[in-house]
């Protein structure tokens, strides 16, 4: 338990010299979630899209001459 105690108080100190400015993040907005959890679909598109994921459900689109309807694709 002392590593916990000396990273706290760390953290304690750099966040009172002004190096660093904590900030409260909600549990519904944690993207972290989308790699530790089932998530609806709107969940994971939302989590994808902060990731800088393109299409999270479709996977990579082809172009529209390899056979997969686009509308199939982008579906999650």
């Amino acid at each position: 338990m002392k590593h916990i105690d000396i990273w706290y108080h760390f953290i304690q100190d750099v966040a009172k010299r002004g190096y660093i400015k904590l900030q409260y993040c909600p549990m519904d907005n944690m993207t972290v979630d989308i790699l530790t959890k089932a998530l609806p679909c709107w969940k994971v598109s939302q989590h994808a899209l902060r990731l800088g994921l393109c299409h999270p459900c479709g996977g990579v689109l082809e172009s529209e001459g390899s056979g997969a309807p686009a509308d199939e694709a982008e579906s999650c």
